[in-house]
């Protein structure tokens, strides 16, 4: 029960900086730019895959 009451104030917190806008915000950032960075190395490979095929023919 003592691991309990010392881990509880840490959490409140955490769940203090997960609920704040800031945070929101630069995640939302995050996942935009992860997304787009995505986009673009799914399309390098994609269009390294269509040379391969070319070449092989």
């Amino acid at each position: 029960m003592n691991i309990a009451s010392s881990i509880a104030p840490f959490l409140q917190l955490v769940c203090r900086v997960a609920k704040s806008q800031i945070v929101k915000d630069v995640s939302a950032l995050w996942a935009i730019l992860c997304f787009i960075l995505g986009m673009i190395y799914f399309s390098q490979v994609a269009t390294t895959l269509v040379l391969i095929v070319r070449a092989m023919r």
